[in-house]
């Protein structure tokens, strides 16, 4: 399946889109439980559970159309159960279907795109229908999968009539794909018309589809996608080398899907990918390769290299410390390079890996695409720039399925007091064991009314937050630069200071399980020492740039001319007292030079985060991984773990506008209008305000307003009429629902609305 020397790539990680189509029953389904069933499906990956359909009503031969994009590996085992559901009983397994991934990838020469296909369905030995699913977007050479070729000649065979099947033959597409539990599922290909009503054994036209060659594909496209998508995962291969691979011609190449071809860093010439002036490196293992096709790009990540294939004429890139291969650029990641650069146009790249265009026409510079007008900075609906969403969002879904699967049965009560909570928390939270952690939180106010369906932890996840990272409370301390926060060297003076860290990193760890927002302002670095990640020097010029400043000049400066004077050391204030810390044993007497500056810049930016803060930082880790495991964290980068804690950072009034739902009001009603008209003229901090109002948090979900969720999974903003003039507006925070009185002035909404979100407290307030 792979073109890589190492046979276990083939049980790595990939996206596939899979679109659960519809489905069609016999009448013995029809007969065993009622003349019309309440149908839906679930979706499992490798027995993991990973998306539900809608429930179709009153009929055996629903119809979904729902497709979600999960992650699986090339030997993969995808079933889908479909059940009956039943509003005063537990709902009831009809059928189920299955299909190994590798079956489908080697019959379709590696390629999944739009391809259709008919599972069997069954209840043990019995036969009961059909369901029709879609696979897409997956693309993989299947040249190497372990005894690819003799799966194919060694399928099972379905007896004539063993289980009621319409067994008329269907030429050239039709095969049998032994299933997980013994049984086998006749799967049919290609243009599939769905069945039906009348008809549940409809005979399908299948025309034929031309193979699409071996050597077109991407030899390399599971690295590509693990090294861009996941970065340092626990899949990653430690021998992955580039395999010869035929040269393609230019017809070929310019056939190959973007995410086939490489991503060069000029225009295309001729249509061939032209390589710059190399320098000799040093040369992997790779008998294709030799110094002289060798290149060290500056401006690429830490750790990557780019090097040049003779074989196909193309450029690679090697990530030295996965120790992978891929073809895609890793300044790329996810872009659209499918259109040639305007003449005159050339892309750079700053030292930091930034983007840029420089027009040489007109002689400027934009970070403004010019083939598509998109900024390189623009950020999509994640939070995350646009041409890196999809592959954020699939990082996201896994991680939630991974969270969803291990979560437990059983709720976990805490009774907390509003005028006390953090010890009631610190207490309560402490005292629980790992498995309480992981079970649904329900969580209720001292002598409040209110149930929690969501919102009341919402709020507590919240509040708690603001508490934990006061800095008044000496567990966190501002950074100096600005607002940022960080552990505080000096949280000592709390004898039970490291319980409270425990603590804190249980309680990031509930909120990123439970799927809940924090009030954040984190420095980057923190979240770089959550996930172990090495720090540079560039983290401490976002934490104290002063010193930052300092390390430059040492860097950028002759230290032998200079005479600095700098030692191994490093020293520090604490509390009014002057503390100094050796960078390495005896460092009090090893002068800084020119030959070993590189070595004392490196310890210094290590010494500088960890002083004084280590054994807190320790605590830290050790209370997050009592609830997560270490493996989910490791698809995320640190910006996109801030973002997957804290949410959305701005609040966007017409997305907001856009996913708000009306009961008793429409869009153009006067209220409705003064309401939409209040929210624009509001800035963030009071719209934020408001938001925790209705939602019981200020901060979004991944993907803003169309992703909030409430006490039965996602519940757009509502704003309901009810009660009259004279009353204040309520809230609903489980179902993130704002009761609107028919106000008869923008003045009066204005007015009301503001004194029931600064002035009420609590839950049952009238």
């Amino acid at each position: 399946m792979l073109t890589t020397c190492d046979t276990s790539l083939s049980r790595r990680l990939s996206q596939l889109v899979i679109t659960i189509k519809c489905a069609t029953f016999s009448s013995s389904c029809k007969s065993l439980f009622s003349k019309s069933g309440d149908l839906f499906a679930d979706l499992l990956v490798d027995n993991t559970f990973v998306y539900k359909t809608k429930v179709c009503h009153k009929t055996w031969n629903p119809t979904w159309n729902e497709s979600i994009s999960v992650i699986a590996s090339p030997k993969s085992i995808i079933q889908i159960k479909v059940f009956n559901h039943f509003k005063l009983g537990p709902d009831v397994l009809i059928a189920v279907a299955a299909i190994n991934l590798s079956s489908i990838l080697i019959e379709h020469n590696g390629i999944l795109s739009k391809c259709e296909l008919r599972l069997s369905l069954f209840q043990g030995c019995d036969y009961k229908g059909s369901v029709f699913v879609m696979l897409d977007k997956l693309n993989v050479c299947v040249q190497n999968l372990e005894n690819g070729n003799n799966m194919l000649d060694n399928l099972p065979q379905v007896p004539s009539s063993s289980n009621g099947l319409d067994h008329t033959p269907i030429q050239h597409q039709r095969s049998h794909h032994q299933l997980v539990n013994g049984y086998t599922t006749v799967i049919t290909t290609d243009n599939i018309q769905p069945p039906n009503e009348s008809n549940s054994h409809t005979e399908f036209n299948i025309s034929s589809v031309p193979r699409v060659p071996a050597n077109q594909h991407d030899r390399d496209f599971w690295s590509a996608l693990i090294g861009s998508l996941f970065g340092s995962h626990k899949f990653s291969s430690t021998k992955n080398t580039l395999a010869t691979v035929d040269s393609t011609s230019r017809g070929q190449d310019a056939e190959l899907p973007d995410r086939q071809r490489p991503l060069n860093d000029w225009t295309e010439v001729d249509g061939f990918w032209e390589p710059n002036n190399l320098s000799a490196s040093s040369s992997l293992s790779n008998p294709n390769v030799n110094p002289q096709n060798t290149q060290i790009d500056v401006s690429l990540p830490p750790g990557w290299e780019r090097r040049f294939d003779k074989s196909t004429q193309k450029y690679y890139f090697i990530n030295h410390k996965c120790k992978i291969t891929q073809w895609e650029d890793p300044r790329e990641r996810g872009m659209d390079e499918t259109q040639p650069l305007p003449p005159g146009w050339e892309k750079r790249y700053t030292a930091q890996g930034q983007r840029f265009f420089i027009d040489h026409n007109t002689h400027t510079t934009t970070l403004v695409d010019p083939r598509t007008g998109q900024h390189a900075g623009s950020l999509g609906s994640m939070g995350v720039p646009l041409q890196y969403e999809r592959n954020f969002r699939s990082k996201v879904n896994y991680f939630r399925a991974c969270c969803t699967n291990a979560m437990l049965n059983g709720q976990t009560k805490l009774l907390i007091s509003r005028d006390n909570l953090l010890e009631d928390s610190f207490q309560l939270v402490s005292q629980m064991s790992s498995s309480g952690l992981r079970r649904r939180l329900s969580i209720t106010f001292l002598h409040e009314e209110g149930l929690d369906y969501g919102g009341v932890a919402r709020e507590w996840f919240y509040r708690l937050s603001r508490e934990i990272l006061n800095p008044m409370f000496g567990l966190f301390e501002y950074t100096g630069t600005d607002y940022a926060l960080q552990v505080n060297p000096a949280s000592h003076v709390n004898p039970n200071h490291m319980a409270y860290f425990r603590f804190v990193g249980r309680f990031i760890g509930m909120a990123l399980f439970h799927g809940r927002c924090i009030d954040g302002g984190l420095t980057l670095a923190f979240y770089k020492q959550i996930l172990k990640r090495k720090l540079t020097l560039e983290d401490l010029g976002h934490t104290d740039h002063s010193y930052y400043q300092s390390l430059i000049y040492v860097r950028d400066n002759p230290v032998d001319e200079c005479d600095l004077d700098l030692y191994f050391i490093g020293t520090y204030d604490l509390l009014g007292a002057l503390r100094e810390d050796e960078l390495i044993e005896g460092g009090k007497d090893i002068k800084v030079t020119e030959e070993n500056k590189s070595d004392y810049i490196r310890l210094m930016v290590d010494w500088r985060f960890n002083r004084g803060v280590k054994k807190q930082t320790e605590e830290i880790h050790k209370g997050i991984f009592e609830v997560l495991n270490p493996e989910w964290l490791e698809l995320f980068d640190e910006r996109e773990l801030e973002l997957l804690l804290s949410g959305m950072p701005e609040i966007d009034v017409d997305d907001w506008e856009k996913n708000t739902v009306y009961i008793k009001y429409t869009r153009s009603s006067k209220q409705i209008i003064w309401f939409w008209k209040l929210i624009r003229k509001l800035d963030n901090e009071h719209r934020a305000r408001l938001l925790q109002f209705v939602t019981g948090t200020c901060h979004l979900p991944l993907g803003g307003f169309s992703e909030l969720t409430g006490s039965g999974g996602r519940q757009l903003f509502c704003i309901e009429r009810t009660g009259d003039e004279q009353w204040l507006p309520r809230s609903h925070t489980c179902f993130n629902r704002l009761d609107l009185p028919p106000y008869n002035s923008y003045d009066q909404l204005c007015e009301k609305l503001q004194m029931a979100i600064e002035e009420t407290k609590g839950f049952g307030q009238e």
